[in-house]
């Protein structure tokens, strides 16, 4: 399946009309429109888009407990956001400086941004960073608590109990491809150099063209 989709702005408000096509024959399985959005709204936007297109491919909805708003999982703040898409931007393409000016400015415009600090962290600023993430962790779904118990594990270094929340995210969350080679480096810590080895094997597994595990097979 693909979506397309156009949003029209026609201040205050926004349209946000979107296609499901079938890839495989060229056919429209689904249109809806979104109307009425203001600016500051655009977040309730988002999570009932989400809903729709879950409902058009007949995935499962998650239990209500397990449901988050992006706002309660991201930021309330559309500055704030803004930057840390646009950090993970510079990331992936090797700006490190820009990137951590932009998650910086980021938590700057909304301290309560847990995801941001975690990054933060992760990228070597303090640990401060790791402090405010856990601290703000209760209000995180399942999947963003297992990353800080990860990295809060790490840093006290128990690496079993980093490894056992590695292999729960890797459970419930499988393409999460990060972690696969944070887990392997962890399991290189305990060590255990064979648990190291399948964690990188697992990761090419789902992505055979990952350039970081391959390099970390070498």
């Amino acid at each position: 399946m693909m979506l397309l989709g156009t949003i029209l702005q026609q201040h205050p408000t926004l349209t946000v009309t979107y296609r499901l096509i079938n890839v495989h024959n060229g056919s429209i399985q689904s249109t809806q429109r979104l109307s009425g959005y203001t600016g500051d709204k655009i977040f309730s936007l988002v999570d009932t888009l989400a809903l729709i297109v879950e409902h058009d491919l007949s995935i499962t909805p998650a239990k209500p407990a397990e449901m988050k708003s992006v706002d309660i999982v991201t930021t309330r703040s559309l500055g704030a956001y803004r930057s840390y898409l646009e950090a993970l931007e510079l990331d992936r393409k090797m700006y490190v400086e820009e990137a951590l000016t932009a998650m910086r400015r980021a938590v700057q415009l909304d301290s309560s941004f847990a995801l941001a600090w975690l990054w933060l962290w992760r990228h070597g600023n303090g640990n401060q960073s790791l402090d405010h993430a856990q601290s703000l962790a209760g209000n995180l779904p399942e999947r963003e608590q297992l990353q800080i118990r990860m990295q809060s594990d790490m840093r006290k270094l128990d690496y079993r109990a980093a490894a056992e929340a590695g292999e729960a995210l890797l459970r419930q969350y499988p393409a999460e491809q990060d972690c696969y080679e944070e887990l392997s480096l962890i399991y290189q810590r305990l060590p255990d150099y064979r648990a190291s080895e399948r964690t990188i094997l697992r990761g090419l597994g789902r992505d055979s063209l990952d350039k970081i595990l391959w390099n970390s097979l070498a």
